[in-house]
């Protein structure tokens, strides 16, 4: 597995005024390019390491979720977790129900005719 090359780089041309002198940016293996811009060089430093901890801990993948995925799915985990269940629980169970409602709704004509008479 590659290791995660990211970079704080002092931007030259931004206007004193934006208050955006440093810049994180990077391509995690298997995800987008990460460019994001801070006031100190103390700040992206943290983002960094905030980005490498991430990484570490959930795997690449998490790092293509937005803020508010992120956000949604920690909502979700609480709201399953007084049933005892995880988000992949209640995805294998809705994931059965819609596949049970597929299968449910394709019947011959000649099914659906012994249904009715019943």
């Amino acid at each position: 597995m590659r290791k995660l090359k990211m970079k704080v780089t002092e931007r030259k041309c931004a206007p004193k005024k934006s208050g955006v002198r440093f810049m994180l940016s990077g391509t995690p293996p298997g995800g987008k390019r990460v460019r994001e811009y801070f006031p100190s060089r103390a700040a992206a430093e943290k983002r960094k390491t905030e980005l490498e901890a991430d990484i570490t801990r959930a795997g690449f993948r998490s790092v293509n979720l937005s803020a508010d995925e992120r956000r949604e799915l920690a909502e979700l985990k609480s709201e399953l977790a007084p049933f005892n269940k995880s988000v992949a629980d209640a995805v294998a169970f809705y994931k059965a129900h819609l596949e049970a409602l597929r299968k449910e709704s394709s019947v011959t004509v000649t099914q659906a005719i012994v249904r009715l008479r019943e």
